[in-house]
């Protein structure tokens, strides 16, 4: 039992840690920003892009979790193909 919940907290912590690398992960990819989730790609996906965004329940969610960004937008009207992953946005 207690060597189960130290495996889990290590899993739990790494995976926590991990998601703090987002800014070094768009800046190698010589981005200006980007967030993780579900939303029309802006440049670039790094992930799974999805053309017929009726897969998706439209809504609005924004969660920052210290450097974390996540992002979920969808909009039926938007006619733009779904990045599911990391959206990589190169400025204007």
């Amino acid at each position: 039992m207690k060597k189960s919940f130290i495996i889990t907290s290590i899993i739990v912590s790494a995976m926590l840690l991990l998601t703090q690398l987002q800014p070094a992960i768009i800046y190698f990819a010589g981005a200006v920003a980007g967030t993780f989730g579900v939303r029309p790609v802006s440049h670039q996906c790094f992930g799974l892009v999805v053309t017929e965004n009726d897969h998706f329940p439209p809504g609005e969610v924004n969660i920052t979790m210290i450097l974390f960004h996540f992002r979920y937008s969808v909009s039926h009207e938007d006619e733009r193909p779904v990045c599911v992953g990391q959206d990589i946005w190169y400025g204007e």
